[in-house]
């Protein structure tokens, strides 16, 4: 437990562990080996010519105040988690347990109970790799409960667990004008009860960021637009995945998009979505749409319980290809303009 206060030295003499060389530290296990900041500061900062790698250990106990940020860790060099634990961490600004400008990986590691601004958990405007990690019960108070990801970054996520998160907007993950691929992943019961995007929110810049996501399930999220996933001005593909069990409080229980966007969806489900007002499986506005062989039933909403396109909402062209839309329960299954319907 660090116990020398003084934040906002980097000596290392007192407040957190500077790393400034190449340091690798192996812990016993998560339960045995922890590094803990006693709410004294962040526990480790890492400068642009550092190199953490972490092994079977926790870091916890951080806290930074101010604009500081990286409740946990601040990384500007380079950080590599295995086996670890980030969790109960905090900073009034961003980044509760992580905040990374450099680059980061976490492998089979958990990053949990932290808080923050921007990115309860991780906030990143730089290259993050998340494999067979969890991100789970952190909280913003503004974007991203799980993750935030910012301008000009890069997120590749795979076989991970984003899961009870909360926040404003973006409750699991948000990704602000970031290339993304996010591949065999739960995003599941995270809330953006005031906002949107519950599972996920997807925004950039229109042509500019692109995101995958490919065998991904995303499940049981609640936000006020956009329970399952929320779009604006961004190219995203999401294929051979699964989108159930989502609420919204006004529109888009599945799927919500604004502005300009390219969404292609391919061999996938929506289903069992609910939303209070339009588009109970998926609410589409000025979007440019391809749904092929995919299957969209069992969802709920006062209008379009399927599939819900907003007319006035500027050009758009919507197509659907032997895919099913049936089933859904409230006004009609569909409603829109479509160039396209082959069932």
């Amino acid at each position: 437990t660090l116990t020398l206060a003084g934040a906002n030295e980097s000596a290392g003499a007192t407040g957190d562990l500077d790393v400034a060389s190449v340091i690798t530290i192996f812990g016993a296990g998560l339960s045995l080996t922890t590094i803990a900041g006693g709410q004294l500061d962040r526990v480790f900062d890492i400068t642009s010519a550092g190199n953490l790698s972490l092994q079977g250990v926790t870091v916890s106990g951080g806290r930074v105040t101010g604009t500081a940020t990286g409740g946990g860790i601040r990384n500007a060099g380079t950080l590599t988690a295995t086996s670890s634990a980030i969790t109960g961490n905090s900073a009034e600004w961003d980044g509760g347990g992580l905040a990374n400008t450099g680059s980061a990986t976490l492998t089979n590691s958990t990053v949990s109970y932290n808080t923050g601004r921007i990115g309860g958990g991780v906030f990143s405007p730089s290259v993050l790799t998340v494999s067979g990690s969890t991100i789970e019960h952190n909280t913003a108070t503004a974007f991203g409960g799980g993750i935030e990801t910012d301008t000009g970054s890069t997120l590749v996520m795979t076989a991970s667990i984003v899961r009870a998160n909360n926040a404003p907007t973006g409750g699991g993950l948000l990704l602000n004008t970031t290339n993304g691929t996010i591949t065999d992943t739960l995003i599941e019961n995270n809330v953006a009860a005031s906002g949107v995007g519950g599972g996920i929110s997807i925004s950039g810049i229109s042509g500019q960021t692109h995101t995958d996501l490919l065998r991904t399930t995303i499940r049981g999220n609640t936000s006020g637009s956009g329970g399952g996933v929320y779009l604006q001005s961004a190219i995203v593909n999401i294929n051979d995945s699964l989108i159930s069990g989502n609420t919204a409080t006004v529109d888009g229980g599945g799927i919500y998009t604004t502005t300009v966007n390219a969404l292609t969806l391919t061999n996938t489900t929506v289903s069992g979505n609910t939303a209070a007002t339009n588009g109970g499986g998926i609410r589409l506005g000025a979007t440019n749409a391809t749904i092929l062989n995919s299957t969209i039933t069992a969802n709920t909403a006062a209008t379009a319980s399927g599939v819900y396109e907003n007319l006035f909402s500027g050009n758009v062209s919507v197509t659907l290809v032997n895919t099913i839309v049936a089933g859904n329960t409230g006004n009609r299954d569909i409603v829109g303009d479509y160039l396209s319907n082959t069932n």
